[in-house]
């Protein structure tokens, strides 16, 4: 593969790199975030004089020391799936009464549902959404925690899509 290595030690830690992936003389950036995602763009106005090989012996499915991207399978449409993509509040540690929710869906839902649990496992606050948008959304959906302790505590968002139901769990604190 070829090309210089980049670490940007910026959060979320993406490392970033060059090279001519498909042997045609011209740059693509791959960006991995710390989550696995990776990205690859073509790099218009870059262009290599020569073929770069991998650095690893052998390379691609053909031994021939370059990648064959033509054998890759299509990246998946954006924004089909019915699922929680995001899900956490902030700020954390919460210090004042108000935690904001940050919610992102592939595709539009029914409802949703955040319960907040203790360390003991009660539910100490709850709160539902109808009619939720595909995408991010507003970001004028609070919580109050006013009455809550100084602690750890677990949030649980359950979302209704039209396929089903899906959950995710997060942890926040609290700070007073």
């Amino acid at each position: 593969m070829g090309g210089l290595t980049l670490d940007s030690n910026d959060n979320p830690y993406i490392h970033l790199s060059t090279a001519d992936l498909d042997g045609d003389g011209s740059l693509e950036l791959l960006a991995q975030s710390a989550g696995g995602s990776l990205n690859v763009w073509t790099l218009k106005q870059g262009r290599l004089g020569k073929r770069q090989s991998w650095s690893a012996p052998g390379g691609g499915l053909t031994r021939s020391n370059f990648l064959d991207v033509s054998a890759w399978p299509p990246a998946p449409a954006a924004g089909t799936a019915e699922s929680i993509e995001e899900f956490h509040l902030f700020p954390s540690p919460l210090r004042g009464p108000i935690a904001t929710v940050h919610l992102r869906l592939g595709s539009a839902a029914k409802q949703a549902r955040i319960r907040v649990y203790d360390i003991s496992g009660a539910v100490v606050n709850d709160r539902k959404w109808a009619n939720l948008t595909e995408g991010l959304q507003a970001f004028n959906q609070t919580l109050d925690l006013a009455r809550l302790s100084p602690d750890v505590y677990t949030a649980l968002v359950e979302v209704w899509f039209p396929g089903g139901k899906q959950k995710k769990w997060t942890r926040f604190g609290v700070i007073r």
